[in-house]
């Protein structure tokens, strides 16, 4: 008698699918927020284009006034007077908010101390105190009235840094004036003994210094509507058409200033290269449909910086 075999029932090797989450099951697993980067939080300046203009102009005051002991505070609080107007910026702008608070804090505690230690080495910087209020009041007023993107706010913060350098000008020489004691303007002959001159030597003493913030000031406030055409205000006809009449302004000046010799023939090609730039770059935009990257325009703008220093001191 056979055995009658059978063969057990098999499992089925078939997996329900599984169920796509649902969209509530999808918020629950939401990502840990990011952190706010210290720019973000007020902590370090992201205006980049600025930095040239907090380096370079004070930095050359010592260069050619000459170095004491009494420009370490004075730089320092330079820098740190930048942070904290950047953090203040931030805070008016966003309604004083609290995250804005404590660099703001530090910043103008720091700033406080810097400040003090600046005057007790060199009391004479407080000649330059009024000026530099007028300029604060001015900028805070256009931030509480939100006009701190104007061309008029970045005039101010222009002026400012470029005037550091005749501020760290005049501490290296020891504040040797002739004349009104407010007013660093040579009007004897002993003022041309003051280290600092043009290639000529035709200039010399606080007429170059002076020579030299204009000049560092005209670029530095050039660059604005020329980044402005090319980001914020790209479409803009009327900040075009500012932009490259005030370019060629100030190459018909470095044209006058190179005939009298004061500054060399180098600069005024450098101007009239700048001139073109004022235009090749948002003309290009709209009728070539290039694209510029803000890391292009600030890399541009930064080996132009260079070359404006450089040929400063150029025939």
């Amino acid at each position: 008698m056979s055995e009658a075999h059978t063969t057990p029932p098999q499992a089925s090797s078939e997996t329900t699918p599984a169920t796509p989450p649902t969209a509530a099951q999808q918020t629950q697993k939401k990502r840990p927020p990011k952190k706010r980067s210290l720019s973000a939080r007020g902590w370090i300046p992201d205006y980049h284009g600025a930095w040239a203009m907090v380096f370079v102009p004070i930095t050359l005051g010592i260069v050619l006034g000459g170095w004491t002991p009494a420009q370490v505070p004075l730089y320092l609080l330079w820098v740190i007077g930048y942070f904290c107007f950047f953090a203040l910026t931030k805070w008016f702008v966003a309604r004083r908010n609290s995250l804005y608070a404590m660099p703001v804090k530090v910043y103008t505690c720091i700033s406080v101390v810097l400040g003090i230690l600046t005057i007790w080495w060199a009391p004479k910087f407080l000649l330059w105190a009024p000026g530099f209020a007028i300029l604060v009041i001015a900028t805070v007023v256009l931030i509480k009235v939100r006009k701190e993107r104007t061309m008029a706010a970045r005039g101010i913060t222009v002026a400012a840094g470029v005037l550091m350098g005749a501020v760290s000008y005049d501490l290296g020489t020891d504040f040797q004036r002739a004349g009104f004691p407010l007013l660093p303007v040579p009007v004897n002959t002993t003022m041309a003994a003051l280290p600092g001159h043009n290639w000529s030597s035709s200039v010399t003493g606080w007429n170059w210094m002076w020579l030299v913030c204009l000049v560092l000031f005209l670029y530095f406030f050039g660059t604005v509507p020329v980044v402005k055409t090319v980001i914020r205000e790209r479409r803009s006809t009327p900040h075009l058409v500012f932009s490259i009449a005030f370019h060629a302004v100030v190459a018909v000046l470095a044209l006058v200033s190179a005939i009298l010799s004061w500054t060399g023939w180098i600069l005024f090609a450098l101007f009239v290269v700048l001139l073109a730039r004022s235009a090749y770059f948002p003309l290009s935009m709209r009728y070539q449909g290039k694209k510029w990257r803000a890391k292009t325009i600030g890399i541009t703008e930064l080996v132009f910086t260079v070359l404006v220093i450089a040929a400063l001191f150029l025939p």
